[in-house]
């Protein structure tokens, strides 16, 4: 029971997602799009659903998905949705941001 813990833990923290990679790449993605510096941060723990999958000819290893918070768009910061697809868990292909 103890190595199956062990495991466990070893798996959470091997697949946990990557939010400063995510986020930083939605925020880049959307200060591009806006043309001024538009911060996205995690808000809750993020989830990573393993894909290992070719998607046209590129592989994608997982998509995270999580809450966040966006500022830079108004006045006050707003609560959003997201995912990723991930290429080797560490590189982002796609993002995109799910309005409320």
């Amino acid at each position: 029971m103890k190595i199956l813990r062990l495991i466990l833990i070893n798996l959470i923290f091997i697949n946990t997602a990557h939010a400063s990679v995510c986020t930083d790449y939605l925020s880049e993605i959307y200060s591009s799009q806006h043309g001024k510096k538009i911060e996205i941060t995690q808000k809750n723990n993020e989830h990573t659903d393993k894909l290992e999958d070719r998607i046209g000819n590129r592989f994608v290893s997982s998509i995270v998905y999580g809450k966040a918070r966006i500022r830079g768009l108004g006045k006050r910061q707003k609560t959003l949705n997201y995912a990723c697809l991930m290429e080797n868990d560490k590189k982002p292909l796609w993002g995109y941001i799910f309005s409320d």
